[in-house]
């Protein structure tokens, strides 16, 4: 018997509804909150919060209309707790530390903690992504990121 599928695991059904509706939820906010924003400022955050809630709404209504089978949804639920962990942790360290040094603490740690192990791949995509990010928001949207201990460094992209 496998010990890691637990009574955690809610149907499938029911955890795809439940969290399509949160989707839903989320975008609807974002959407009228985006609202408010001056001139066309909230054209891109009413557009990303349609792309959340489109798909959210047809999965419901997808489910809702009885086209799905009821199946375990999670068949490693400590993964998806060490998942769902690791990402709290990220943005209490973004929120005290700065954007950089979390970003690359949390690309790099979280394949491992799941299972992933190829290291090239994983260094890899967690220094290209960071960068990235920091060279589209510094250097082509001018907008700073939260600083940390490693700014300085990269006062020369401003």
């Amino acid at each position: 018997m496998e010990t890691d599928t637990v009574a955690l695991n809610p149907p499938r059904r029911s955890a795809e509804i439940t969290f399509a509706a949160a989707l839903i939820v989320v975008a609807g906010a974002a959407f009228t909150a985006a609202r408010a924003y001056p001139d066309a400022s909230g054209t891109y955050p009413q557009a990303l919060a349609a792309a959340l809630g489109v798909p959210a709404l047809l999965v419901m209504v997808r489910y809702l209309r009885g086209g799905a089978e009821d199946t375990v949804i999670l068949t490693h639920p400590r993964r998806f707790l060490t998942g769902i962990c690791g990402i709290g942790l990220y943005i209490l360290g973004v929120a005290w530390i700065g954007y950089i040094l979390p970003s690359l603490i949390f690309a790099t740690l979280m394949p491992l903690a799941c299972g992933y192990r190829h290291w090239p791949t994983i260094l890899g995509t967690a220094f290209g992504t960071v960068a990235m990010v920091v060279i589209v928001f510094n250097v082509l949207l001018e907008r700073p990121l939260p600083d940390d201990i490693l700014a300085p460094i990269l006062r020369f992209l401003r």
